[in-house]
């Protein structure tokens, strides 16, 4: 099973699948590297990489309070633009948007995407090999994003 998929929605993740997420992570030392010196959050992911990242696709990062508003969010922006014109949504430039960024940034977008309730296009994209190789700030985002921890 993959790590970032869950059924039909990442949000409905079992308590089983949140643990065998932190069980990878820690696997790959996300853990050892920053949980340690500060909470993972929300905070620290939009204040991270994300940031400019999500802004590449149309996702304004600062008007989102916490990981319920940021999918939340994140689903009806995509759904307004993709009943603008069918061609255009925050899931196809993050598609676009794949094949262009470092590795680091992928991962990001990926676990963004998850986070966002865009499981199955975080698991078509992802690599979970990569997460080891990545530099801290982009680890911290990817663990802030699976942990989707709101406050300290």
């Amino acid at each position: 099973m993959s790590i970032l998929a869950s059924g039909v929605e990442y949000g409905a993740a079992s308590a089983r699948q949140t643990a065998e997420r932190a069980v990878h992570l820690r696997q790959h030392g996300v853990t050892s590297d920053f949980t340690e010196k500060r909470m993972t959050t929300f905070e620290t992911f939009k204040d991270g990489p994300a940031r400019e990242i999500l802004s590449r696709i149309g996702v304004d990062l600062d008007a989102c309070l916490g990981w319920a508003d940021f999918r939340s969010r994140f689903v009806e922006q995509n759904r307004e633009m993709r009943d603008k014109n069918p061609d255009d949504s925050l899931a196809s430039r993050a598609r676009d948007l794949d094949g262009i960024l470092s590795t680091g940034e992928r991962s990001v977008l990926h676990a963004a995407l998850a986070a966002a309730d865009f499981a199955d296009i975080a698991d078509e994209l992802w690599n979970w090999e990569v997460i080891d190789r990545l530099d801290p700030s982009h680890r911290e985002a990817v663990a802030a994003a699976i942990l989707r921890e709101d406050a300290v």
